[in-house]
């Protein structure tokens, strides 16, 4: 299942966190417990139960960091506060001064950072593995593309990624039964980062098919699938299994042929059944949301509000 880990106060609760996050990550991540040892803060945490994409929102101060032969690759997004950062390589700074906004990539290996100030940042966390596994399946034959370190750039995509990012772990709408949601952000993030961030020229290998692939049978076992499911935490992967294409694949296609992806069609298939139980029950909102699959009755409403127009109460009450 998602897990979605709420900022602790007491050492308890700060274990059990880095507990949970170590059942699914073990060596393939080390960024996040090394920042919670040093540091002593707790963040908010979301990840799909396939553990490709870990996203960790942190509120830290006046830190001097030292990370040691980190396995993965670190995203960061600077959210808010100071931006008074340096990194340092052997002892010697290499780049300071981030912005709001800005976003930095950080390969594996060690480096040293200084931050002075309260800010609030966004990491997150792409294992070897994962990378590895997009490039495999989008990148040409015989080529093996690494991504190249960046500091405090100012990329309008990755800035607009992160905001909504961010919006969805608060709200809890990263979280539980939103590992399709997550599968499809991480693909995206890897399109991109792939696209414009690569060391040399690679060119990453087109995944567009024909509609002809998910039409039909195909189409409809996917839609019934999604609407058997809509409670469950639906994921890329079982999606692409199916019908046996892969996930970038999937994600193309099933948007050619519905003008969706699969993640907004399900939010389209709860909202509906969000309307029938509202009209042909007594049930509480806990209740609906439980039973059609959003995280919790906040986010079952802010869902509802955007697509229907009016508050999951209000509907009722107009439809007496």
């Amino acid at each position: 299942m998602t897990e979605i880990i709420l900022a602790a106060s007491s050492p308890i609760e700060e274990k059990a966190s880095l507990d949970i996050l170590t059942q699914g990550f073990q060596s393939a991540v080390k960024t996040p417990f090394e920042l919670a040892q040093q540091t002593g803060a707790v963040p908010h945490v979301a990840t799909d139960r396939n553990h490709r994409l870990l996203a960790a929102q942190w509120r830290l101060q006046d830190s001097v960091l030292a990370y040691r032969d980190i396995p993965e690759s670190t995203l960061t997004f600077h959210l808010s506060g100071s931006t008074r950062v340096a990194k340092f390589f052997d002892g010697r700074c290499i780049a300071q001064g981030a912005r709001v906004n800005s976003v930095s990539l950080t390969t594996p290996g060690s480096s040293e950072w200084e931050l002075q100030g309260q800010m609030e940042i966004i990491h997150i966390y792409l294992p070897e593995q994962t990378l590895r596994s997009f490039a495999d399946s989008h990148v040409p034959s015989g080529q093996h593309p690494e991504l190249r370190a960046f500091f405090a750039a100012a990329d309008p995509w990755l800035t607009g990624f992160f905001t909504m990012l961010g919006v969805d772990i608060a709200k809890g709408s990263a979280g539980a039964n939103n590992s399709l949601l997550l599968d499809s952000l991480c693909n995206l993030l890897l399109l991109h980062l792939y696209d414009n961030y690569v060391a040399g020229r690679t060119t990453v290998r087109s995944t567009q098919v024909s509609t002809r692939q998910i039409g039909g049978n195909a189409l409809r076992l996917l839609q019934d699938y999604l609407a058997d499911h809509m409670a469950e935490d639906v994921s890329l992967r079982d999606l692409a299994t199916l019908v046996d294409i892969s996930e970038g694949h999937l994600l193309r296609v099933f948007r050619n042929a519905t003008g969706l992806t699969p993640y907004q069609y399900l939010i389209g298939i709860r909202i509906d059944e969000v309307k029938r139980l509202l009209l042909n029950s007594e049930l509480t909102a806990k209740k609906i949301a439980a039973m059609t699959g959003f995280a919790s009755p906040a986010h079952m409403g802010d869902c509802f509000r955007r697509r229907v127009g009016v508050t999951p109460g209000g509907f009722r009450q107009k439809s007496k």
